[in-house]
C-alpha cells in the first residue's frame, strides 16, 4: 500500500498541460536549487511559475536511503550518463582516464540519486567567495541563515551543542544514524586517539571526525523533490512539467539591451515555446546550465562561432569547473558476521522499510575525518577528507572488474579475496583543489552530451597533497589499532610495484602509481557559471545571480559557486536556491513598491523570507 501511495504522489507531479502562453517566471531544472526557487516563488499565489525538468518523476526506489550507492551505479534511468574527457589518472579503466559524472535526471535532480551526505563546507569557503571573488552577500555570515532555513534537523544532541548553526523548521529532513556500523565506531576511536576530536562538522569547527548527517525524513530520502515539490504545495500557480528538455533561451535586443523573453523546449518529440513575463532562471546544473547558455548564444565567442551559434553575449561560460579527486582503498573485514546487512531489494528488506521505515534500506553510515596536508596553511580550513564506509563486494569477478581495460585477469586475481565479503572502503579526498577545468559543447545539437574536462592535477601540488593523504590513510589501515579487525591486502595492484625496503604506506612510488592507475573522483562539480564582482573578467553572474549584461536572466545552481567548498556540494546548492528565491522576491516586490518586510494581505511569500 505504501509503495502505491508513494508512486501515485510521484507520478502526479506533472500539472502544466495544457501550457499557458506565458508565465511570470520560467525555472529550467527541478534539481537541488531549481525546485527550491519554484517552491518559494509560488508561496505568493499571485506569482505564476513554470518549472521544466528534463528527467522523470521520482519513484519509490529513489525514496529508499539505503539504495543511494546502487542508484549511482546500477540504475541509469535517473542519470544523464555523462563522462569526462580523458584525465591524467585512472589509467587502468576500460576507457583510460574517463570517469562517470553521475548527475540526476529526475525531479529533485542529483539530490534524488546522491549519497545524501549533509556537509555544508567550511566557513572560510564562503568568506573566500565574498572577499576574493567579490561575491558580496555570500560570506558565511550571509549564507548561514539560508542553511538553517533549509534544515529540519532532528539530532537533539547537535541542536543543544550548536543551536546557532542548525535549523529545525525547513523542508529538508536532516538525521544522524542512531546505529552506526560497529567497525566504523572503532575507526573513529582510532582518529580520536590521534588527536581528532569528535565534533559537529557543520558547526563552529570542522577539523575533527564525525558520522555524517543524512538528508532523510520519516525514513525517506529527502532531496529537493520530496522536500519542496512532491507533492506540489502550490498547484494553482506552480506548473511542473517533466520530460521537458529546454533547447534554447529566447532573447530580444532593443537598442542594444539584451533581454531573456522565454524558452523553447522539446517534450516527447514535440516542440514548444513559452514566454517569461519577468525572468528566466537557469537551474539546469553544473553541466547543463553552461551547455544551455552556450546553445543560446551566451559563452566564449570563438567557441560558439566554431559551432555556428550566433553570439548573443561573449562571457566565460563553462570555465572554472572544479571537483574533488580521490583515492580509494579496500580491506576485507575479519568478523564477517558482525557487519550490518547490505541493502537489497528482497521481500524481507522491502517489508521492513515499507512497514517500519527501518532496516538496511532506511539508512547507511559514513564516517568523515577532516585532515590537513603539510601544504595547507590554514589548519582550521582542512584540505582533505578521509571517509570510511562498510560495504559488501559483489560475488562475481566479472562484475567487480568490469570497469578495467587491460590486465583484467590480474585484476580478477587481486579482487578474488574480496568476493562476496564485507570490506571497509576508505577514501582520501582532496577537498581544496587548485586546478580548474571546463565544460564545452560537443555539438550545437542540444541532445549531444557536453565535453567535461575537470583538468585534475593541472596544478602538481594537488597530486602531491593526495599522495600525502593516501599515505596517512594506508598507515591507519595497516598499523593503527583498526588493523587487527582487517585482513589487509598486501599485494600490489596490477601495473604497480612495491618498494622492497619499506612498507606500502611509506612507498611513494607505489602510491603515485596506484593513484595514476586506480584513482577516482567525487561527484561534487561546481563553478561553470562563476559568480563574483561584475568587473572581473572570469565572472558569468553577479552576486544577484544575474547574467552579466543580459536582462531578465539568472543562473541558480552549483554552477555559480566561485570555488568548490571543502564539504559536499548538495547542501550548498540547496542553500543557493533559497537565497536566489529571496533575491527574486526582493526584485519583484521592490518594483511594485511593496516593502521588503512584508507583502499585502493574501501574499505569503515573505513569511519564509530570511531577514538579516
Amino acid at each position: 500500500m505504501l509503495t502505491l501511495q508513494r508512486e501515485s504522489i510521484h507520478k502526479n507531479i506533472n500539472n502544466a498541460l495544457p501550457l499557458k502562453q506565458s508565465y511570470d517566471y520560467i525555472v529550467i531544472g527541478a534539481g537541488s536549487a531549481g525546485a527550491v526557487v519554484a517552491n518559494r516563488l509560488t508561496e505568493d499565489p499571485n506569482i505564476q511559475v513554470l518549472l521544466l525538468e528534463a528527467g522523470d518523476p521520482q519513484t519509490f526506489i529513489t525514496d529508499m536511503p539505503g539504495l543511494a550507492i546502487p542508484l549511482w551505479k546500477d540504475i541509469p534511468l535517473f542519470d544523464w550518463d555523462y563522462k569526462t574527457v580523458p584525465q591524467k589518472y585512472g589509467l587502468s579503466l576500460k576507457e583510460p582516464g574517463v570517469f562517470g559524472e553521475r548527475r540526476g535526471k529526475a525531479i529533485g535532480g542529483t539530490s534524488t540519486i546522491n549519497g545524501m551526505i549533509h556537509v555544508v563546507g567550511n566557513r572560510l569557503d564562503y568568506d573566500e567567495w565574498a572577499h576574493k571573488y567579490g561575491a558580496q552577500g555570500w560570506s558565511y555570515a550571509d549564507v548561514l541563515p539560508y542553511i538553517k532555513k533549509l534544515e529540519n534537523n532532528s539530532d537533539h544532541r547537535l541542536l543543544a551543542q550548536n543551536s546557532g548553526y542548525h535549523g529545525t523548521k525547513g523542508p529538508i529532513g536532516i538525521i544522524s544514524d542512531p546505529n552506526p556500523a560497529p567497525l566504523l565506531v572503532k575507526f573513529q576511536k582510532v582518529y580520536n586517539e590521534l588527536g581528532y576530536e569528535t565534533l559537529d562538522i557543520n558547526g563552529p569547527k570542522q577539523l575533527g571526525t564525525a558520522f555524517t548527517q543524512m538528508t532523510v525524513k520519516d525514513g525517506f530520502r529527502c532531496g529537493t523533490g520530496n522536500g519542496y515539490l512532491d507533492p506540489n504545495r502550490h498547484p494553482n500557480n506552480l506548473h511542473i512539467l517533466s520530460h521537458a528538455l529546454v533547447t534554447r533561451i529566447r532573447f530580444s535586443n532593443t537598442n542594444g539591451e539584451i533581454s531573456a523573453t522565454g524558452v523553447e523546449f522539446i517534450r516527447r518529440d514535440q516542440k514548444y515555446k513559452v514566454n517569461a513575463n519577468i525572468e528566466v532562471v537557469v537551474s539546469a546544473g553544473v553541466f547543463n546550465s553552461p551547455q544551455l547558455l552556450m546553445l543560446s548564444g551566451i559563452g566564449p565567442k570563438a567557441h560558439l562561432q566554431s559551432h555556428g551559434i550566433p553570439v548573443v553575449k561573449d562571457l566565460p561560460v563553462g570555465n572554472n569547473l572544479q571537483d574533488h579527486p580521490k583515492v580509494v582503498f579496500q580491506s576485507v573485514i575479519r568478523d564477517q558476521d558482525a557487519q550490518p546487512r547490505e541493502p537489497e531489494l528482497n521481500v524481507q528488506q522491502l517489508h521492513e522499510f515499507a512497514a517500519y521505515r527501518r532496516g538496511p534500506l532506511a539508512s547507511y553510515t559514513c564516517l568523515y575525518t577532516f585532515f590537513n596536508t603539510k601544504s595547507n596553511a590554514i589548519t582550521q580550513w582542512p584540505n582533505i577528507v578521509l571517509a570510511a564506509f562498510v560495504q559488501k563486494m559483489k560475488n562475481n569477478l566479472t562484475e567487480v572488474c568490469e570497469k578495467y581495460g587491460e590486465r583484467v585477469d590480474e585484476w580478477k586475481q587481486y579482487y578474488r579475496p574480496y568476493l562476496g565479503k564485507y570490506y571497509i572502503r576508505a577514501d582520501a579526498n582532496l577537498r581544496k583543489p587548485r586546478s580548474f577545468g571546463s565544460v564545452r559543447l560537443s555539438s550545437a545539437d542540444p541532445r549531444a552530451k557536453p565535453l567535461i574536462d575537470p583538468n585534475f592535477f593541472d596544478v602538481p601540488q594537488d597530486f602531491t597533497d593526495l599522495v600525502e593523504a593516501a599515505k596517512f590513510l594506508l598507515y591507519i589501515l595497516m598499523e593503527s589499532p583498526i588493523a587487527k579487525y582487517l585482513d589487509f591486502n598486501h599485494n600490489p595492484i596490477p601495473g604497480c610495484s612495491l618498494c622492497p625496503d619499506r612498507p606500502m604506506y611509506a612507498c611513494d612510488s607505489y602510491i603515485k602509481c596506484y593513484i595514476r592507475l586506480n584513482g577516482e573522483k567525487e561527484l561534487h562539480p561546481v563553478g561553470t557559471c562563476r559568480m563574483g564582482a561584475p568587473e572581473r573578467q572570469d565572472v558569468v553572474v553577479d552576486p544577484q545571480l544575474k547574467v552579466k549584461n543580459v536582462c531578465r536572466l539568472r543562473v541558480c545552481d552549483a554552477s555559480i559557486m566561485p570555488t568548490v567548498p571543502n564539504g559536499n556540494s548538495n547542501t550548498p546548492a540547496i542553500m543557493i536556491g533559497e537565497k536566489c528565491a529571496d533575491l527574486l522576491k526582493d526584485d519583484y516586490y521592490s518594483k511594485r513598491n511593496i516593502p521588503s518586510g512584508g507583502a499585502p494581505v493574501g501574499m505569503t511569500s515573505h513569511s519564509t523570507r530570511v531577514n538579516h
